[in-house]
């Protein structure tokens, strides 16, 4: 459900680690204007693609570490909404 963050709109850090994912929907990270940390490490994210990241203009920090990513589509990290991005972690990924 892409409102389940709708009523978090000023939370800073996310973790999701440890949550068995796969795939998230696009826009659900959309209502969540100031999100400066974002950990999905230990899931089962397999591709990433550009799509899921177009609203992260605050971020700073995004760990993928410890998944099973074996596609990163083109482009996925060049846009605009990463211009705050300082550690992008995709370590021990399969």
């Amino acid at each position: 459900d892409i409102q389940v963050f709708s009523q978090f709109r000023e939370l800073c850090d996310l973790n999701l680690n440890h949550n068995l994912l796969s795939w998230i929907e696009p826009d659900v990270f959309r209502p969540i204007f100031n999100l400066k940390k974002l950990n999905l490490a230990y899931n089962r994210f397999v591709y990433l693609n550009s799509t899921l990241f177009k609203h992260f203009s605050q971020l700073i920090e995004l760990s993928f570490a410890h998944n099973q990513i074996k596609y990163i589509e083109r482009n996925t990290f060049s846009s605009n909404s990463f211009a705050s991005l300082k550690i992008l972690n995709l370590k021990s990924n399969y």
